[in-house]
């Protein structure tokens, strides 16, 4: 069994290195976190929007992302041990892990609903509420879920027991125009039923019990009961707060949508309240407290927050600036810069690995920014920016812009354009000492320009507009793009091929602009930034997360995995592997294998080089599976050419073998083998797949 744990672990590291995208600014991560849950003083979990989950063992000072096998957002977490766990989200998602957090695996919730909250009494008895007043429940620690009936379409985001059969639920609701509504309901047989104790016009968020008589609602106010809900007195009538959490029946804390007062402590049970300074500049959504000196907080943008004395004193344990990045731009694979709202200039020579602030000298937002080499770069917004060392210093242009420039594109240290605003476009060919006006009266703002040389060059902007030059713009050709929609980057390979993007729009020329090919992929988003490396690979980006790449030249285009569920602004790429992405606060991604995971698409026998074992699927199962794993070619891993030879076992969560799927030698390839488990009794498995030196081994569930 130990050889198995060991060989689990090795995947879980794995499956991280090799993400599609990882986050390098805000870090840990940009996206919301909205539940944590400390397993004891160094180890915590914290869960997020877009299958977020992090995972700290020494206290915070370093968070690891987690598999969790899911884009959905995640809403809450409980962990009943050091081992167990639940999490819970959009779409009905629950997870579960039986290793401290490092493996989750889904479980059938039976709906669709949004999951906003669970909690567990013990090992197996466990609650969670949801949107439309949903309520699940499991007595065999979250295998099975029933649905319970709570007598409310209310939404429900709160649960607390203090016993298999006794708790608490709260909810509420703003509509604007219509009235708010808030509930709290008590049941005190697991379930079975549930009555309201008080239904008003105040929303609530969280609930907390110390014991069956004891407990606390926050929401529109901070109410108190100590006779199991039958009575509740408010105790501040102050908006805005979200999650509540108790140590005893004195101390505790609260948290809120509030940046005035976002954590408040009370030491006398609630009678009153005094404002701790957290330093916390986003809304905090989730609080958990492991003993009266450890609280941990997070909440909006990756915000986690930590004190070890009671909330004297809280670390800020993420970081990074989280202004919005307009643009970015790349020289090589280790240096570049993005720029955003602000004036925010951010800056890398490690690829990455950090960023570090520049003085840009302004308050105005930057849309774009260029790099001709290391050193010499210009950056555009409310403002012209330019800097000939590499960022040490900023000065500004005087240009003859209109009020407000949207793009800049520079061929060398010389040349370069800048549109913007009512149709304007100037050029300079002395580094912006002096600039020339080449506007084309078109009409509407351009966004975006892009040159392969001196001569050939594009511009793009409102109401589909595509304009071309061909003599460096001294002439400015409009062009038939086929569409009246906003057109927000544009990107060419050479003087023929060019790649335009906007709003569900992504346009194709093969013939110099003549004509326009629509390419979209078929998703509802507003696509703002375009790279191509050559004729066939690109990337596009937008709204919603959305990255999609190309290796054919936009005839087909496949989405990737980006961990972001908003804004992403624009993309460059250095090779056909090392690749970055800006955004929405602060969003910094890269890829070092261009965006594609190491088990994605089909892979040749000659192309294999490393061992690979595959989740299961489907899983959980009932009670037939399959699983694929590759065998490589031995010469490419320094070994004989020989077969090697291959085994793939199953194991009981015991460690004893059940089953024996494969034992022979296996030439180079991939292969998928189905596992028939009619009789073996429900429950967790282990396959472990052996081959040489290699051993790897996966967690399955079987459910019946």
């Amino acid at each position: 069994m130990r050889t198995l744990k060991i060989s689990l672990l090795v995947f879980i590291v794995s499956i991280t290195i090799s993400a599609q995208w990882f986050w390098q600014n805000p870090l840990p991560t940009g996206n919301n976190l909205n539940g944590v849950f400390y397993l004891d003083s160094q180890t915590a979990i914290a869960v997020g929007n877009i299958g977020t989950i992090l995972k700290t063992t020494d206290g915070g000072d370093n968070w690891f992302f987690r598999s969790s096998g899911t884009t959905q957002s995640l809403t809450g977490v409980y962990f009943t041990d050091a081992d167990n766990g639940i999490a819970v989200g959009t779409l009905g998602t629950i997870l579960i892990t039986t290793d401290g957090g490092n493996f989750w695996f889904g479980q059938t919730s039976g709906t669709t609903t949004t999951l906003n909250a669970v909690a567990f009494s013990d090992l197996n008895n466990g609650t969670v509420v949801g949107d439309f007043g949903a309520i699940l429940r499991t007595t065999d620690g979250g295998i099975n879920w029933t649905s319970q009936a709570s007598g409310t379409s209310i939404t429900l985001r709160s649960v607390c027991f203090t016993s298999a059969n006794t708790g608490t639920a709260v909810g509420g609701q703003v509509i604007y125009p219509n009235p708010s509504y808030g509930i709290i309901l008590r049941t005190t047989n697991g379930g079975n039923s549930w009555i309201t104790q008080l239904s008003n016009s105040a929303p609530n968020s969280g609930v907390f019990f110390i014991n069956e008589n004891t407990g606390w609602v926050v929401g529109a106010n901070i109410l108190k009961t100590t006779d199991g809900g039958n009575t509740w007195i408010n105790k501040l009538n102050e908006y805005g707060w979200h999650s509540v959490h108790f140590i005893n029946e004195y101390t505790g804390w609260v948290i809120g949508y509030r940046f005035d007062a976002n954590v408040m402590k009370t030491t006398d049970g609630g009678e009153t309240w005094f404002e701790q300074q957290s330093g916390a500049d986003r809304f905090i959504f989730s609080i958990y407290c492991k003993n009266e000196n450890d609280v941990i907080i997070v909440g909006e943008v990756g915000k986690i927050l930590r004190t070890t004395d009671g909330g004297n004193n809280w670390i800020n344990q993420s970081s990074g600036p989280t202004n919005t990045l307009w643009g970015v731009s790349f020289i090589n694979e280790n240096t570049g810069t993005a720029v955003g709202s602000n004036g925010k200039i951010l800056r890398t020579t490690d690829g990455g690995n950090n960023w570090l602030s520049q003085v840009s000298g302004t308050t105005y937002d930057l849309e774009d920014v260029c790099f001709t080499d290391e050193l010499t770069g210009t950056a555009v917004g409310g403002i012209v920016l330019r800097t000939t060392d590499g960022g040490l210093n900023w000065f500004q242009l005087t240009a003859p812009t209109s009020p407000w420039s949207y793009g800049v594109y520079f061929v060398n240290n010389n040349v370069g354009w800048i549109v913007g605003r009512a149709s304007r476009i100037i050029k300079t060919t002395d580094g912006g000492n002096s600039w020339v006006v080449q506007s084309p009266n078109t009409g509407g703002d351009f966004f975006a320009v892009n040159f392969v040389d001196e001569n050939y060059g594009a511009v793009v902007g409102q109401y589909g507009t595509i304009i071309l030059t061909t003599n460096g713009g001294i002439t400015w050709v409009p062009q038939s793009s086929g569409t009246t929609q906003h057109l927000w980057d544009v990107y060419f390979t050479d003087s023929n091929i060019g790649t335009a993007v906007g709003w569900e729009t992504i346009l194709r020329t093969t013939d110099g602009g003549i004509t326009w090919i629509d390419q979209s992929p078929g998703v509802l988003s507003i696509f703002l930034g375009v790279f191509f490396l050559d004729s066939n690979n690109g990337i596009v980006v937008g709204y919603d997360g959305y990255i999609f790449k190309t290796i054919d030249g936009g005839n087909t285009w496949e989405e990737q995995i980006s961990g972001v569920g908003y804004l992403l602004s624009d993309v460059f790429f250095t090779d056909l592997n090392t690749g970055y992405v800006v955004g929405l606060n602060g969003t910094i991604l890269k890829t070092t294998n261009g965006g594609v995971t190491l088990i994605e698409g089909k892979t040749f026998p000659s192309q294999l080089n490393s061992f690979s074992l595959s989740q299961n699927y489907p899983n959980p199962f009932n009670p037939v599976t399959k699983i694929n794993y590759e065998i490589p070619v031995q010469s490419t891993l320094g070994e004989r050419n020989d077969n090697p030879l291959v085994t793939l076992k199953v194991y009981d969560i015991l460690g004893r073998e059940v089953a024996t799927l494969v034992n022979e030698e296996k030439p180079a390839g991939e292969y998928e083998v189905e596992f028939n488990a009619a009789n073996l009794t429900s429950g967790i498995y282990f396959y472990q797949l052996k081959a040489g030196s290699f051993v790897e081994a996966r967690k399955m569930v079987l459910l019946k």
